[in-house]
């Protein structure tokens, strides 16, 4: 099953209130990302961008400003909360914005993240796949993704600088469900390029060096 994950907005993110799984989070103004566990509020990190509940509750996302370098140095960072421990891993360190995740369940049972980023600069689009268990193990230029199916996922590859008309403009060139995933496109995709998500997790994990030339 496919969730797409969403981030603050301004609003406080609910899930089933289970012993020591969070059940809401919040990010203050100074960037501090708060976790609700058995109707206790604390404090989980400092100077945050963004964070989102998976696995149920168990486990929390949270983007953050030291990634690996990237146009202006805006690269991000990805980390994984584990609510029960509370412990922090870094999961993904990359030369792009992160914009949206989405969870999905493989067949086999574990967790696939899809984590789609843009740059600062023409307004690309990438996505990657992540590990919560390990890292990142695929990243694709230029891609959005069209449909994940069991575990298949699709994505439509496009030519650099696709994304320079605005996607929000009030024509929805570039309408999302979820902020993640197309469904449609002007101009359209050049091509598509599928995926087996139970494959991919077995790949190695990326390690991106700094590079503030990146784009």
């Amino acid at each position: 099953m496919l969730i797409a994950l969403y981030g603050f907005s301004g609003l406080a993110v609910s899930a089933q209130n289970v012993e020591r799984r969070a059940e809401t989070i919040r990010k203050n103004d100074s960037g501090d990302l708060y976790i609700t566990v058995g109707g206790k509020e604390k404090m989980a990190a400092r100077n945050i961008i963004d964070a989102w509940m998976i696995n149920d509750g168990k486990e929390v996302l949270y983007s953050a400003s030291d990634g690996s370098g990237g146009y202006e140095n805006e690269g991000q960072s990805l980390r994984i909360y584990d609510v029960k421990t509370g412990r922090a891993k870094k999961i993904m360190s990359q030369y792009y914005m992160i914009e949206a995740i989405a969870e999905t369940r493989l067949s086999d049972g574990k967790l696939a993240l899809i984590v789609r980023m843009t740059d600062g600069g023409a307004g690309n689009n990438y996505i990657s796949v992540v590990d919560p268990t390990r890292g990142e193990v695929f990243f694709r230029r230029f891609a959005e993704v069209l449909k994940v199916e069991r575990d298949q996922m699709t994505l439509g590859i496009f030519e650099e600088g696709s994304w320079d008309d605005d996607y929000e403009n009030p024509t929805k060139e570039f309408e999302r469900e979820g902020n993640i995933f197309l469904k449609s496109s002007k101009p359209k995709h050049i091509k598509t390029e599928t995926f087996d998500l139970t494959a991919i997790l077995k790949n190695k994990v990326i390690k991106n060096p700094k590079d503030y030339r990146a784009n």
